[in-house]
């Protein structure tokens, strides 16, 4: 009877050992945690949009982790840099699709994000950016994911808004010698024109050793004054044109501006380099996102960022914590495993969920509205005309 009591006893031993193993396992395999990789411009301390895009999405992760990550498993940043070259991007995105991620959020710029794409597509990597809004990065590619309009449908909105609100019949356009440049003015001048408008002079620049001179030379060379001068240019090119037009004889025409001069940034550089913040008066730009007028989440999204960085976000902070918060979304309710041995076929389940979410009924409510992909995976959503008052962008 004593040796049965005992080979009982040792049974139930050897029987809670291995169940104790097992949960340990499953332990172990929920805390193996699941990485979603940024590729930025470049280090975080030089470039304002490196940390812009760093911080809001550790903002969202920290969020989820706080709320058990996906399924169990927490999550994990993992950076890289490809200064928005064209050159390097294919490389970078190989090691991207190397690494242990999940899904890629980036690039910032538009011709770095298409080189970087077809590297995406060919191993099957789901990439989504924040900010790159040529519309090649995501025609044909049916990996690669927009949390923002593209150019074909900013360059609309802002041709209308000029001609129809503002009443503008002419305008001058000065672009970016790339494809964010190209695909905006395209937009802008095809509407203006069908509207009934005008454009009486395109010119392109760069942001190069001669940017000064080439916008001293675009500004000489207009042969009258038009009602309006668009900007489809990146930031340090807009603020360069700015200072050239409001130091001309063409000082009081309206500009207008696309995204990347549609923030409070915008602003500041333009005051910090000893610019009287009046001339910035008369001065519009486009955004996906104004603070002053958005909405309830858009507001604690502000403070939260505040609140953590002691700094105010602007809408690239805002689009950027979208795309991780809508990668994240997607994981959790797909069942994806997390495993290291599973991920090429986690990153195929998230591809696929992703290009289902193609309706309001499955949108994803983010902070720059109910987040669905349309045709060529861009998400169409209103955007905000703003202006510029005492050194801030207001609505």
């Amino acid at each position: 009877m004593q040796k049965k009591t005992t080979l009982i006893i040792v049974l139930v031993l050897v029987l809670l050992a291995t169940g104790f193993g097992i949960y340990r396992a499953q332990q172990a395999n929920n805390n193996t945690p699941i990485y979603v990789s940024v590729t930025v411009l470049g280090n975080a301390e030089e470039h304002q949009g490196t940390a812009r895009a760093i911080n809001s999405i550790q903002l969202y992760l920290d969020k989820a982790n706080a709320e058990g990550g996906v399924n169990g498993h927490p999550l994990e940043l993992l950076v890289h840099v490809d200064g928005g070259d064209t050159d390097l991007s294919p490389g970078v995105a190989l090691d991207v699709v190397n690494s242990k991620a999940m899904i890629s959020l980036g690039n910032t710029y538009s011709d770095a994000a298409a080189a970087a794409g077809k590297v995406y597509a060919e191993n099957k990597m789901p990439v989504m950016t924040s900010g790159a809004t040529a519309p090649n990065v995501t025609i044909g590619n049916e990996w690669f994911f927009r949390v923002i309009n593209d150019n074909e449908a900013q360059g609309t909105y802002i041709a209308e808004y000029a001609y129809v609100i503002l009443g503008h019949k002419t305008a001058n356009i000065v672009f970016e010698d790339n494809s964010y440049g190209k695909s905006l003015r395209d937009s802008f001048a095809e509407t203006f024109e069908e509207l009934g408008g005008e454009v009486l002079q395109t010119d392109p620049i760069a942001n190069n050793e001669t940017l000064e001179d080439d916008a001293k030379a675009i500004i000489s060379s207009y042969d009258e004054k038009p009602d309006l001068v668009f900007f489809a240019t990146y930031k340090t090119s807009g603020l360069e044109m700015l200072r050239q037009v409001r130091n001309s004889r063409y000082r009081a025409v309206t500009v207008i501006g696309g995204d990347d001069v549609g923030d409070t940034v915008f602003a500041s550089r333009f005051i910090e380099a000893g610019n009287d913040p009046e001339k910035l008066n008369n001065t519009y730009a486009a955004s996906p996102l104004i603070f002053d007028v958005g909405s309830e989440g858009a507001q604690r999204f502000r403070d939260e960022y505040i609140e953590k960085y002691s700094e105010p976000p602007t809408w690239f902070s805002a689009t950027t914590y979208d795309s991780a918060l809508v990668a994240v979304e997607m994981m959790r309710k797909v069942g994806i495993s997390g495993q290291p041995e599973d991920l090429a076929k986690d990153r195929e389940i998230l591809r696929d969920y992703l290009d289902a979410i193609d309706t309001p009924d499955e949108a994803i409510e983010g902070i720059t509205g109910n987040i669905y992909f349309t045709g060529e995976n861009n998400f169409v959503q209103p955007m905000a005309m703003g202006t510029f008052q005492d050194g801030k962008f207001i609505s």
